[in-house]
């Protein structure tokens, strides 16, 4: 856990649950080793949602992903395998 920093004190990539995937970097073969759809947007039956971006993440990381935040790259989530 990282606490009391803010994203312009660190200078390395650090691993994170899950994120917006608006400005991301994903290698080809997170999506050849993930099963199909790998975008989907769920509305529970209590009225919480999970979006596109969180389910993505959220199914990479059970096909054994990791998810990291890059403070200083041009982008900031990455999806490693």
């Amino acid at each position: 856990m990282i606490y009391a920093k803010t994203l312009s004190e660190l200078n390395n990539p650090f691993e994170v649950k899950g994120g917006g995937l608006g400005i991301s970097l994903v290698n080809v073969n997170v999506f050849r080793k993930m099963a199909y759809p790998y975008f989907k947007y769920i509305i529970y039956d209590n009225d919480t949602i999970l979006s596109e971006d969180l389910y993505f993440c959220s199914e990479a990381r059970k096909y054994g992903m990791n998810i990291k935040c890059n403070p200083k790259g041009n982008h900031i989530y990455e999806v490693l395998m």
